[in-house]
């Protein structure tokens, strides 16, 4: 009798369990290498449940990613993530869908859901809170706990954030008085409002507050906000890959959004040359190629409905052959209105047509 060991079949390299991550694609970040054992169990159970994994949100074509496990609110991931209003997830999110792997009808993208396991602004941030009264410092105080952070006193040496309300009431002299050093982000009221208000970490230098302090003894805090440009958070963020071209990344917040815009931009060319392509395929060609004679509609109003189509895909699909390469390697300096200049006039023979 044969051995059955000799017929046994290769188990592949990642099983598949379940389609409940089908068309995920997840990025997670890993900002701790010597985690990386535990981080490679979440990236396989992310493909057991047939879900797809990338290691940051800035190589190839982002806009692909629909989901960021993130641990950390001033990542380069986490802030593309908030301009592609991505779900931005702790990674206990992949821990609950893989317990519940076993029901069909689980849905991972349920709004309760992604609420639950949603990464709050405030996480790991300590807050202090100055020139408001104390019942307003227990209200703030409160929001700033529930969306993951910390209040503490300006005399705790790890404070991240000082809170001034009514910055025109502020004695700057006091403050330095009382203070050898100061947080590494100085704002209004309104960052911690907006942050609230949106779910997302606001960039703190869209708050920050020029108050007129002394300027050696600013400078001597081991955090000043000359550190907290959107750039040196990209470029000094642990989660940046030194070996990608650093032209491919957009260097400020503009540039990022930029990006975005244009990387939208291409999905949406792409999406509505395929639907053209459709409706050709599925409605146009049916029509002309088994119609009996005297059938309705006849070729004249064939042509009127769909004899527009051809040229419209024509100058798309152009559109979208000079944006890939855009896209896959973007560079800040890219003027992308020179594309659609290029047709322009097609454009216009195209709607004196129709």
């Amino acid at each position: 009798m044969v051995s059955l060991s000799l017929f046994s079949l290769p188990l592949p390299k990642n099983p598949l369990y379940n389609y409940l991550m089908k068309d995920f694609v997840i990025c997670f970040s890993v900002h701790d290498k010597r985690k990386m054992r535990m981080t490679n169990e979440y990236l396989n159970l992310i493909r057991y449940m047939s879900g797809q994994s990338r290691k940051d949100m800035k190589s190839g074509r982002s806009f692909e990613r629909t989901h960021l496990i993130e641990s950390k609110t001033d990542s380069d991931n986490y802030n593309l993530a908030v301009i592609y209003n991505l779900p931005i997830l702790c990674k206990e999110w992949i821990d609950h869908v893989w317990e519940h792997r076993r029901e069909i009808h689980f849905n991972p993208n349920d709004k309760n859901i992604l609420e639950k396991y949603r990464l709050r602004p405030f996480t790991d941030l300590r807050i202090a809170l100055y020139n408001f009264t104390p019942k307003e410092i227990a209200e703030k105080t409160d929001q700033i706990i529930e969306y993951g952070g910390y209040s503490v006193s300006f005399y705790e040496l790890n404070t991240t954030h000082m809170v001034i309300k009514n910055q025109s009431e502020v004695d700057c002299d006091e403050i330095m008085e009382k203070y050898s050093t100061l947080p590494k982000f100085v704002v209004s009221e309104l960052w911690l409002d907006k942050s609230i208000q949106t779910n997302y970490r606001q960039p703190e230098e869209d708050f920050s507050l020029n108050l007129p302090f002394n300027e050696n003894k600013y400078n001597a805090s081991p955090m000043t906000t000359n550190d907290c440009s959107f750039k040196n958070s990209i470029l000094n963020s642990p989660n940046f890959d030194k070996s990608f071209d650093e032209s491919f990344i957009a260097a400020d917040k503009n540039d990022l959004k930029k990006q975005a815009i244009t990387q939208e931009l291409y999905q949406t060319e792409f999406n509505y040359v395929t639907i053209l392509k459709d409706i050709i395929k599925i409605f146009s060609d049916p029509l002309k190629n088994h119609r009996f004679p005297g059938e309705l509609p006849n070729e004249i109003e064939l042509k009127t409905i769909f004899g527009g189509l051809p040229p419209i895909i024509d100058v798309h699909e152009k559109i979208l052959i000079e944006l890939e390469p855009v896209v896959e390697n973007w560079k800040a300096e890219n003027e992308i209105g020179k594309i659609f200049q290029k047709h322009v006039c097609v454009f216009h023979v195209i709607i004196f047509l129709n």
